[in-house]
């Protein structure tokens, strides 16, 4: 997407809405997280310039801005993907926008398959691992891409909250079929502890784009491949609406100890 697409993005929410300071992207499943915005204002992402409009069921497509909280956020309820026939571009341009709004920070959530992790797992990503083709818009350094001491804050969150929360690394797969066992066994031997379709793009772009970043995977069903049965997206979108409860709990500590605008900012401003 063009500068002037993104710049016609942003005065579409300029015109009604204060800047952000954390851009929150929600994966299958977890479309319930976005009732914790108050003072909200919301766009569905066809009525947005440029903005990848999703086909995958459990991602609505609609754009949140308001608050959580005290912090001025704005909530990308559903997300496009590689797999749908979207370039790397296309897919990140939501990272794009909201940085251009004034956004510094990034909860870029997923619901992951778990290799060794138990469905209902709560994972902080630790850092990650790609099979597939390229996927940066731009040369980024990813050495670490993860914000350690938000991570940090996130988990004492947790703990005050009575909340279990592991930390992992996650293996990114581009899609749309599921893990063969092979593949299964080949992220096993390297380490990873989930695997997801998507989250990894958006992270690298929000990196590129000098954005703080806290990675959280919702482990929905062990991954394809661990099991007998056949997985199907349904069951994933079931589990993840499973956890919405202690998501719920958690995401407004998420948001107040972001990196970036002090907790004192002021009030939203939605026309």
């Amino acid at each position: 997407m063009t500068l002037l697409a993104i710049g016609t993005a942003v005065s579409q929410f300029h015109d009604v809405c204060s800047q952000p300071s954390v851009a929150i992207v929600l994966g299958s499943g977890l479309g319930a997280l976005a009732e914790l915005v108050q003072d909200r204002v919301e766009y569905f992402s066809r009525e947005i310039a440029g903005y990848p409009v999703p086909s995958v069921p459990g991602h609505q497509g609609r754009i949140i801005a308001g608050r959580i909280g005290v912090r001025r956020v704005t909530v990308m309820q559903g997300r496009a993907h590689l797999y749908e026939g979207h370039s790397a571009r296309r897919i990140t341009f939501p990272l794009r926008m909201a940085q251009r709004m004034g956004a510094t920070s990034a909860v870029i959530t997923s619901s992951a398959g778990g290799i060794g992790m138990p469905a209902g797992t709560i994972m902080l990503i630790g850092d990650h691992m790609r099979v597939g083709p390229g996927l940066s818009p731009g040369r980024v350094g990813a050495a670490a891409p993860y914000d350690r001491p938000w991570a940090q804050r996130t988990r004492e969150a947790a703990l005050r909250l009575g909340i279990n929360v592991r930390q992992g690394t996650m293996l990114w797969m581009p899609g749309p079929c599921y893990e063969t066992p092979a593949e299964i066994r080949y992220a096993m031997r390297f380490g990873a502890h989930a695997v997801s379709m998507s989250t990894v793009p958006e992270v690298l772009e929000a990196r590129r784009l000098q954005m703080a970043v806290l990675g959280l995977a919702v482990i929905t069903n062990p991954a394809a491949g661990l099991t007998q049965g056949v997985l199907a997206h349904q069951d994933v979108l079931t589990a993840g609406k499973a956890m919405s409860g202690p998501l719920k709990m958690l995401l407004p500590a998420i948001v107040r100890h972001a990196p970036g605008q002090s907790e004192g900012a002021g009030p939203v401003i939605c026309n």
